[in-house]
């Protein structure tokens, strides 16, 4: 969605974006699903932006654990993943 801000890396006690410390409050957006022994059975897109013009921030998230392997169409286009 344009325009759109969304931030990890708090502890819960900021009351400024600025009082963040993502390298100390990993804030992490997870695939693992199912059997932490196997990603075969993890969710294939952790994370997906589609339609939007430049504007949205992901920022201070550690991004893991999805099972991208092949090309997906997601939503009538193409995604290599």
């Amino acid at each position: 969605m344009d325009g759109v801000a969304i931030y990890g890396g708090f502890a819960g006690t900021e009351t400024e974006l600025s009082e963040r410390d993502w390298e100390n409050n990993v804030t992490i957006l997870s695939g693992e699903i199912g059997d932490p022994a196997t990603t075969a059975d993890n969710t294939i897109h952790v994370v997906v932006s589609i339609g939007q013009n430049g504007t949205a921030v992901l920022d201070g998230f550690t991004i893991t654990k999805g099972n991208a392997s092949a090309v997906q169409v997601l939503l009538g286009r193409m995604a290599a993943v």
